[in-house]
This record gives C-alpha cells, structure tokens and sequence, in this order.
C-alpha cells in the first residue's frame, strides 16, 4: 500500500512535480511567473483595444524577412539602408515627375523632419489641399514602436487619445508586477519598463507632438510644392504612381534616424 498523500501520488516523481518543488523553495519565481502572467494579459488586452480602437498597425520591417508578396509595392527604405542617398533619390524623382506629369495623381509619403502634433499637421494638409489617408505616429520615447492610424475610421486626435489610454493600461500592469516580485533581476526589468511608460504618458499630452508622417494622394505638382514646406524632410512616392493603399506598405522614416533607417526596431 502506498504511504505517500493523495496529492503526492497523482503527481509521482515526474517533470511536473519537481517543477512544483522547486516553487517552494523559490517564492519569487512563483511570483514572477504569476506576474508574467499577468503581463502577457495585458499586453493582449493593449494590442487588442489598440486594433479594435484605434486602427493602428505596425509598418511592416523589409530586411531580412520574406519576399513582399507578388503585386505588393512598398514606400520607404530597407531596414539599416542608408537615409541620406534614400532621400536625395527620392527629391531627385519627385522632381522629375513633378515636371513630367505634373497633373498625374499619385499616393505618397509626406515624411516630417520632427513630430507634429495633431493640430498642425492637420493645418498643414488643409493649407495645401491634401488628402490624408493614413497617418504615421509614435510615442518620441526608446523603446515605443511606430504605430500607422488609418484617418478613414479615427482623426489624428482621437488616435493620439487612444494611444494614451493604451499606455497607461500598460503603465497599470508594469507596476503592479513589479510591486510584487521579489528577485532583484527580475524587479529591475520591471522597473526599467515602469519608468519608459512613465515617460511615455508625460509626453502623450492633450494634444502630443507624435506625428511624424502621412500618407496623402494628390498630384506631382501640388506635392513638389508641399515639399518645399520647412517642416517637411522630404516625399516619398511609390515607383508606381497608381499604386493603391491597400497593396502598398509605407514605412517612413523617423526623426531620429539620420545615417540608417531603424524604424525605432533597435
């Protein structure tokens, strides 16, 4: 007759009850894996209310992934590709179509040399007769990725609205895990992503300066003129000027980037 506890004998001598062992003699490991939990929940929750809310998707990354499916166009450099060359090429064939085909309608990139807020962009398209499509934003702090806002379905504002919400549901999760674990490595990581999220929602004001490009459709000539605006870096055009939004990606280049493009990935 077996004189091991009920609890014991289903369990056995297996994986699964060494596993338990070794969370009792660690508490804190019990602890951070409740607390990765905890953050994995979050995280699906933030993702989920970020495509449910605000439409927002990140821009895909080109090097070192597959091939772009056949018929897919993309604007905007290859991850770690040289920004200074891109640019001067893309000035280059907007000025030529600009003389060409000036009246030709076409999509494109209107990339920013720093983040805009959301009441001057919106200044700027109006100024020149410029229809936004999409719009590229992202939170000026490490570690926060490029999101893409589609305008059909939320404003600029609204968007900037949503991210904040996201963040400080975020910010919520981060510090109640790291309110609870108790092993210093792993406190650390939690503090550190604590204190970016902090950062993150003191710059995600009424009105946060994250908008750093827009997709818009209009003509060679009226773009060569929005061009030459001082807060514009430069436009970028599809090599095919009818292109559709829904078979192109666009992946602009951030501020920060000025000898390779990063798209904030590193």
């Amino acid at each position: 007759m077996n004189d091991r506890g009920a609890g014991e004998s289903s369990l056995g001598d297996g994986p699964l009850a060494e596993f338990l062992a070794a969370l009792k003699r660690r508490p804190s490991l019990t602890v951070f894996l409740f607390g990765l939990l905890l953050f994995t929940g979050g995280v699906v929750s933030v993702i989920s209310n970020q495509i449910g809310e605000a439409a927002i998707r990140l821009p895909k990354q080109a090097k070192g992934t597959a091939p772009p499916e056949a018929g897919a166009a993309r604007v905007g450099p290859n991850f770690g590709e040289a920004v200074g060359p891109y640019i001067e090429k893309k000035k280059s064939t907007l000025t030529e179509r600009a003389r060409s085909h000036p009246r030709e309608p076409t999509l494109a990139l209107v990339v920013f040399s720093e983040y805009r807020t959301a009441q001057a962009v919106d200044a700027f398209l109006a100024a020149r007769n410029l229809e936004a499509l999409t719009a590229q934003v992202r939170v000026p702090v490490r570690s926060f990725k490029p999101q893409e806002v589609l305008l059909e379905s939320k404003s600029l504002k609204e968007a900037a609205g949503a991210m904040r919400s996201s963040v400080a549901r975020e910010l919520e999760v981060l510090e109640g895990i790291a309110a609870r674990v108790e092993d210093p490595s792993y406190k650390a990581v939690y503090t550190k992503d604590v204190e970016l999220h902090k950062e993150a929602l003191a710059k995600l004001t009424t009105d946060p300066a994250t908008v750093f490009a827009v997709v818009v459709r209009s003509t060679h000539s009226n773009l060569a003129t929005a061009a030459r605006a001082p807060e514009v870096r430069f436009v970028d055009l599809p090599d095919d000027p009818t292109a559709t939004l829904e078979d192109t990606t666009f992946a602009a280049i951030i501020p920060e980037d000025t000898e390779t493009a990063t798209f904030a990935l590193q």
